[in-house]
């Protein structure tokens, strides 16, 4: 990989990888939370910096064999999403958990029901793990509907029309994908209309928000989701992470990751800096 790290930093500097603006900090600086995130973010720095550790990158230099574009690093951490599985084949580990990409499709109301004042949203379902629905109100007033969770033909297929062969190959190659289908069959079939339409989805939102008015509902925005699976058609839902000398890969993520990303954040920092070494590593 020759493309240069994406970091809130982007220069090379001494200072931390992340920080925030004056804006934000003159905005929530005195609130709890933030100080809370401050001082997280401040520890992790400190850990990955601090030469004591024994773990801590020191200067990176030049690749030997002379690319001006490669750099050698003390450590590596591999956060790939989508591509995660693929780089942790090409890196020499195994192909367990499987990335299966699912699309989730969310809409909109822009004049939002008077009677929703929180997040609504269904329980999970053990036996669908992707029939749940929400309905959360946004920040500029509208209302946001979703998801609509369905497979998708492409791991980065973010639009609505074409298809990606090898990403659907290796969904449909994949043994596990099958398990998973069989096992999950009856209520995929029972929730198949409100895949394929719109109108349908809508009628099961106003099942719990009868105020919502379909006409209303617009095409909101679009995500795909990086559901690991086992080799046994299992969802894999924790936190995995496979370490190797100082090279880390992420495989899977919490579903509510970015609900949690700062402890997410330390026990990957935990895997990264306690794993231990050779000479080669």
């Amino acid at each position: 990989m020759h493309e240069a790290p994406r970091t809130y930093r982007g220069d090379n500097s001494t200072g931390p990888v992340i920080d925030f603006s004056e804006g934000l900090r003159n905005r929530f600086g005195e609130q709890d939370w933030f100080k809370q995130v401050e001082d997280t973010i401040g520890n992790l720095s400190h850990r990955f910096s601090n030469p004591a550790s024994g773990r801590g990158p020191a200067e990176t230099t030049q690749h030997p064999t002379g690319d001006e574009d490669s750099e050698l690093f003390d450590l590596v951490i591999v956060c790939a999403g989508l591509q995660s599985d693929r780089l942790a084949v090409a890196a020499g580990f195994d192909d367990d958990p499987r990335i299966v990409p699912f699309t989730s499709d969310y809409y909109r109301v822009d004049t939002p029901a008077e009677e929703v004042r929180g997040i609504i949203g269904t329980v999970p379902e053990p036996g669908s793990p992707f029939s749940e629905k929400s309905v959360v109100p946004a920040t500029y007033g509208a209302l946001t509907l979703g998801p609509n969770t369905f497979v998708s033909l492409g791991r980065e297929r973010y639009d609505r029309h074409g298809f990606d062969l090898g990403d659907m190959g290796s969904t449909v190659g994949f043994k596990g994908f099958w398990k998973f289908a069989s096992q999950t069959a009856k209520t995929a079939a029972r929730d198949v209309r409100s895949t394929v339409s719109t109108s349908a989805f809508v009628d099961g939102i106003q099942k719990f928000v009868p105020a919502i008015d379909a006409a209303a509902v617009e095409h909101g925005f679009r995500g795909v989701r990086a559901q690991a699976m086992s080799v046994n058609g299992d969802l894999v839902d924790e936190l995995r992470v496979t370490t190797r000398g100082r090279l880390t890969m992420v495989r899977s993520l919490p579903r509510s990751g970015a609900t949690s990303a700062l402890a997410v954040a330390e026990d990957i920092a935990d895997a990264v800096l306690d794993a231990p070494t050779d000479a080669n590593g």
